[in-house]
């Protein structure tokens, strides 16, 4: 992933006190970063099954990943 605007800042004002603007800034995402989403599912019989996923991304700036492992059973 590349993000060609990674400074999130804004400048709100207040409409029934013009004049008095501010600045808030936001936290920087990083330039260019690598996603991954791997996902299985594996079926035991035809209405249960075992799933896992995991999505990750990864910059020099820090890293986030996130998993998950279910049973899925339908009636």
């Amino acid at each position: 992933m590349h993000d060609f605007e990674p400074y999130r800042t804004i400048d709100p004002s207040f409409v029934t006190a013009p004049g008095y603007n501010f600045i808030i800034n936001g936290a920087v995402a990083p330039r260019d970063a690598a996603q991954v989403n791997v996902g299985l599912k594996y079926g035991l019989t035809k209405n249960a099954a075992l799933f896992t996923n995991f999505n990750g991304e990864f910059s020099g700036q820090g890293n986030g990943y996130a998993g998950m492992i279910g049973f899925d059973y339908t009636w």
